[in-house]
């Protein structure tokens, strides 16, 4: 049977959620058990007519929902600037598409995820990850310690509504770890490829990647049209950047960071360690 574009995506998700395998040999296991009538008349004479065959099938169906969900999220919002990241809220994103789904409105559907992605100080607490590259080597320690801190004040801005400062603030600060993280710089459409992994889901080739190709544009004219490219941006030749959702869409991914590198060490100490 042929797969379809969404049925490949969910495969390469599920993946990565499971890279043990161990859910995917049950779920298999279950679903071959439970297909036929003789199947789940024989797992529950062996289980003594204790187990609940319709919970295990409830579980099978809200994984499966999950991923679906997942895929289709990573289909609508990443050409929209959201680079999928485990640490996303998933009840949000789900919240998201169902009114992208009702409405066909991109604009309705971001608000939703800006709203989602800082309740109760959420990206906050998810920005703190960036103190655990240096972990274990005083050198990178301090300067993931220095990158936090400058993340920190894009964040500040960012609360602040000072969108001007938030955005060029975390795309310096987004380039220079990928740097240390892969010796790649981020914003090339030349090394894109190397953001891609079988690993994770920022590393996958819809995820980080089509949102750098996106970012990496070339802006050869002074504009205000409020895109986010980190070439016009930084550049200046984009006037119009400093708006809410460019500085969600750059701090969100920050806040993940899980697609930088397979191994979240400094490529300088993997390189001195192998």
């Amino acid at each position: 049977m042929v797969r379809n574009a969404q049925e490949d995506l969910e495969d390469r998700i599920f993946a990565r959620l499971d890279p043990g395998g161990e859910l995917g040999t049950l779920l298999s296991a279950f679903r071959a058990l439970t297909g036929n009538a003789l199947g789940r008349g024989l797992l529950t004479l062996l289980a003594d007519g204790e187990v609940d065959l319709d919970t295990f099938a409830a579980a099978d169906n809200q994984i499966q929902a999950l991923v679906s969900g997942m895929a289709r999220s990573i289909a609508v919002f990443t050409p929209l600037g959201w680079a999928p990241t485990k640490v996303a809220p998933v009840p949000v994103y789900e919240e998201a598409l169902a009114t992208y789904d009702q409405t066909n409105s991109a604009a309705v559907a971001e608000q939703i995820l800006v709203d989602g992605w800082n309740a109760d100080g959420g990206l906050a607490l998810r920005l703190r990850r960036l103190l655990n590259f240096g972990r274990g080597d005083d050198h990178w320690t301090r300067i993931f310690r220095d990158r936090y801190t400058l993340v920190q004040k894009a964040l500040m801005h960012h609360c602040n509504g000072a969108y001007e400062a938030s955005v060029p603030i975390v795309l310096a600060q987004a380039d220079g770890i990928v740097l240390d993280l892969t010796g790649k710089q981020l914003f090339s459409r030349r090394q894109a490829e190397a953001l891609v992994d079988s690993e994770t889901l920022a590393g996958l080739p819809e995820g980080l990647r089509l949102l750098v190709l996106l970012l990496a544009e070339n802006q050869n004219q002074t504009t205000a049209s409020g895109s986010l490219r980190r070439h016009g941006i930084l550049h200046g030749r984009e006037l119009g950047y400093a708006t809410i959702i460019n500085s969600y869409e750059v701090l969100c991914p920050a806040s993940g960071s899980d697609g930088l590198g397979r191994d979240a060490r400094p490529k300088a100490r993997r390189d001195s360690s192998d």
